[in-house]
């Protein structure tokens, strides 16, 4: 009988492990929609003469390529990536990879910068 009780243990910390994963994958994602969204709402208050594309696809040489916002006006075209990130950022146009430092535990990310660079 007791081996059963094991079996059950360990079944049930696998499953919430995987439960833990998923919910922290579809959290950062759900966040990151979230301040997409965010951003989208605030171009939208700009003057007339502004236009604002959201969630852009480009296609070129069988690559692709996602921006998260694209505003035209007579000043220029703005093309914005946005981040939902917390802590200090560092990192220069130049760098691949830009530095998040949050409560003294870093982590590396694609340099938005060069995301959409085409």
């Amino acid at each position: 009988m007791n081996i059963i009780y094991i079996i059950f243990f360990f079944t049930a910390v696998v499953i919430l492990y995987l439960i833990r994963l998923i919910i922290r994958y579809n959290y950062a994602k759900l966040k990151g929609k979230r301040g997409e969204r965010q951003v989208a709402k605030r171009l939208m208050r700009l003057p007339d003469g502004y236009t604002i594309f959201n969630d852009v696809y480009i296609f070129e040489n069988g690559k692709s390529s996602q921006i998260d916002h694209v505003v035209l006006s007579l000043h220029g075209i703005f093309v914005i990536e946005t981040k939902n990130y917390r802590g200090w950022i560092y990192g220069n146009e130049k760098d691949q990879y830009w530095i998040k430092n949050m409560y003294g535990t870093k982590y590396q990310f694609y340099n938005p910068l060069l995301q959409n660079y085409s």
